[in-house]
């Protein structure tokens, strides 16, 4: 059976054709919004379920853009930025929130996830040692039998499927930085070279077993 040479034409646009969306990193002052606005909602949660009504949050919440309608009733300007914290919160301070926005590095998951952490601590936490516990939670972030080691294996393999060399050396050192295990990088290798490269190149698979 022939192919004619526009359906060849269509195949392969269909399949260069792609489009790359770059979710550029939020700005700090991005981010301490993204955390007003969750510090919000949560506190208007425990109000309703304190007062015993729904606990469903309505959807028109305003974001807060400020943190001084948040802080405690009588906080001076002339204190400094440590002494300042939410009421139901005193461990979420303006320096623990300075570290939110520096750990997220721009992204809002990040900051919500440690956001979390500091809501669930205790109270009377020592500071330094939350500070940690939020530094600690960060460099921890690449879970070795995770969503991130599935993840970042996954874009390794696409990569070298793909001929982009660039790429499969970004999620390569990336894996090796976080700690992954070299072995199971070189057997996932392996089998990349068996499978996707096969034929292609008789020198892959002898080239990955050395």
């Amino acid at each position: 059976m022939q192919v004619s040479k526009q359906v060849i034409t269509t195949l392969y646009q269909a399949l260069t054709s792609y489009r790359v969306l770059v979710l550029e990193r939020l700005t700090d002052d991005d981010i301490r919004d993204i955390i007003f606005s969750g510090v919000k909602r949560v506190l208007a949660l425990e109000q309703t379920e304190s007062e015993g009504a729904a606990t469903s949050i309505p959807m028109d919440t305003e974001p807060l853009t400020s943190q001084e309608s948040l802080l405690q009733p009588g906080s001076s300007q002339a204190s400094t930025s440590c002494d300042r914290s939410i009421p139901l919160y005193p461990q979420l301070t303006d320096r623990t929130l300075s570290s939110i926005v520096s750990l997220s590095a721009g992204d809002a998951r990040t900051a919500l996830s440690l956001l979390e952490l500091v809501l669930i601590a205790k109270s009377d936490i020592d500071e330094d040692a939350l500070l940690t516990n939020l530094r600690r939670s960060v460099s921890a972030s690449y879970d070795r039998t995770g969503d991130s080691h599935y993840d970042m294996i996954s874009a390794l393999h696409k990569s070298v499927r793909g001929s982009h060399g660039s790429a499969a050396m970004y999620w390569l050192a990336r894996m090796l930085t976080a700690g992954e295990d070299p072995l199971y990088i070189a057997r996932r290798l392996v089998v990349c070279a068996s499978e996707d490269i096969g034929l292609a190149d008789q020198h892959a698979l002898p080239l990955v077993s050395q």
